[in-house]
């Protein structure tokens, strides 16, 4: 692979990533791990549906911010989150070991790691009223998203925090979120799973990993790089092409 096109991967995949996740920053701090996290022997495997509070037309569902479902694994202090945009998948490798996530997009082999930081969202618990998902038993909390009161239900039972941007104490079976496109939506548990996986499911020798800075230095200079390279084109004519979209529609010079 030449420079210039690993250039090109990091650019398109840096652009893609503040798409994605810089609006929702993944947060761990204080108490992570539970009493129940010793009891499980095996890999618990949950699945989540996105419902979205609106009906969504075809155009809408093909945005590529649409997220068609939503899927957690752990063991052992690891957990992966996968997100399935119609385009990518997103993984968040959360390492409780270590207080570090790595935030990945499977299509791109490229992930960024960052170290547990404090949730942004407050939440005000509701004590008195709870709610059973997936069999267990589920505090309430409230909070604001874009301005509207949304509930979020969460668990110790699981053994981990699992809070993402919400300042709760437990592990998230049910949780609102926002798209400026689509508008808000409810990511709820569905089912879960008990079962032995393989070890190398929480590998990360797949991705390569930078940090946050070394990749935008890396955009900064691909940029510059770029700009010298549209000055030498000022004043020249363009090349006679002809292709079709994706839709069918023919575009040329």
């Amino acid at each position: 692979m030449t420079k210039q096109s690993i250039q090109t991967r990091l650019f398109n995949f840096y652009a893609i990533f503040l798409l994605f996740f810089l609006s929702s920053i993944y947060s761990v701090h204080g108490q992570w791990k539970y009493p129940e996290f010793n009891k499980f022997t095996k890999d618990i495997i949950i699945s989540y549906d996105v419902i979205y509070d609106k009906q969504l037309s075809n155009v809408e569902k093909s945005n590529p911010r649409f997220i068609k479902s939503i899927s957690v694994v752990f063991k052992n202090g690891m957990l992966i989150e996968r997100v399935f945009y119609n385009n990518q998948t997103s993984l968040a490798f959360w390492d409780y070991n270590n207080n570090k996530t790595y935030y990945c997009l499977k299509e791109a082999n490229f992930g960024i790691i960052k170290d547990f930081v404090n949730p942004e969202t407050a939440a005000k618990v509701n004590l008195n009223e709870t709610k059973q998902i997936l069999d267990y038993n589920c505090e309430k909390a409230t909070v604001l998203i874009e301005g509207v009161p949304k509930s979020v239900y969460f668990t110790k039972k699981l053994g981990l925090r699992f809070c993402k941007i919400f300042d709760i104490d437990g592990f998230l079976l049910k949780y609102p979120g926002y798209n400026d496109k689509l508008g808000h939506f409810t990511v709820v548990a569905k089912k879960i799973f008990f079962e032995d996986l393989d070890p190398s499911v929480y590998s990360l020798d797949d991705y390569d990993i930078t940090t946050e800075e070394e990749l935008e230095k890396t955009n900064s200079r691909y940029s510059e790089s770029l700009n010298r390279n549209k000055l030498k084109h000022l004043g020249k004519d363009s090349k006679i092409f002809s292709a079709r979209t994706l839709k069918g529609k023919r575009l040329s010079s």
